[in-house]
């Protein structure tokens, strides 16, 4: 039981790995805001205090060091988001709308299938099956402050220790934003199984734009625009 235990324990690891893997970005610069701030704050205080000529000119390059770090780690970020997301634009919810569904039917099932595919030692036990996004544009204002979660589910691989330890951490490599959450290991080594849900965030490039007039059906027969989505056919493995 205690090597049970040690096992969840390194799984849990790597997926907190994961997690900080996915949201550094976002993480670091909010703390290089936050220490901008601070020297802001600081060098107020200094001025407001009648502090000498030497303390505020020292105040004012802490806070030309901090203003700096903040275009870094703005710049780091924007890099990884070119690299990680895909070219969805909700200025027209209309065409983003289309984008999402190009993304969703046509690229992140094969995406993630050949990822785990890839993966040495590793193979699939489960289906991929990616939900369908809205056929309502206007559902996109949801995302105004906030990411397109996308659940993919579960996701049961087998494999050996190792192989599914390399397999949790490649996720990282993807060139998309993923989290890996609740993993679960069975069985014995060399044949163990490893069950996880997985989910992909996709930042849309810029934030939506106003809503558009929806005509209803004619005759007022069929699914409306606002009706429920389909299931996207399930990528098997």
């Amino acid at each position: 039981m205690s090597k049970l235990r040690r096992i969840h324990i390194v799984i849990i690891g790597v997926v907190v790995c994961l997690l900080v893997g996915a949201g550094l970005y976002f993480l670091v610069i909010d703390k290089a805001v936050k220490a901008r701030d601070a020297a802001l704050a600081e060098r107020d205080s200094v001025i407001n205090a009648g502090g000498t000529e030497l303390n505020c000119n020292n105040m004012f390059k802490s806070l030309q060091d901090a203003n700096a770090k903040v275009l870094e780690k703005t710049a780091e970020y924007e890099k990884t988001m070119r690299a990680r997301m895909p070219n969805i634009s909700l200025d027209d919810t209309r065409t983003g709308m289309l984008a999402l569904w190009h993304e969703q039917s046509e690229v992140l099932g094969p995406l993630l299938l050949n990822h785990i595919r890839s993966s040495k030692g590793i193979q699939l036990m489960s289906s991929i099956q990616i939900p369908a996004p809205t056929v309502n544009p206007n559902d996109l204002q949801s995302y105004a402050d906030s990411p397109i979660r996308i659940d993919v589910g579960k996701v049961s691989v087998s494999g050996n220790f190792k192989s599914i330890m390399n397999h949790l951490r490649s996720w990282n490599k993807l060139n998309r934003l993923v989290l890996v959450d609740q993993p679960s290991l069975t069985g014995e080594s060399p044949n163990l199984v490893c069950e996880y849900t997985l989910s992909v965030f996709l930042y849309p490039m810029t934030p939506p734009g106003p809503t558009v007039d929806i005509a209803p059906p004619a005759g007022g027969d069929g699914m409306s625009a606002g009706g429920p989505s389909p299931m996207m056919p399930t990528m098997s493995r």
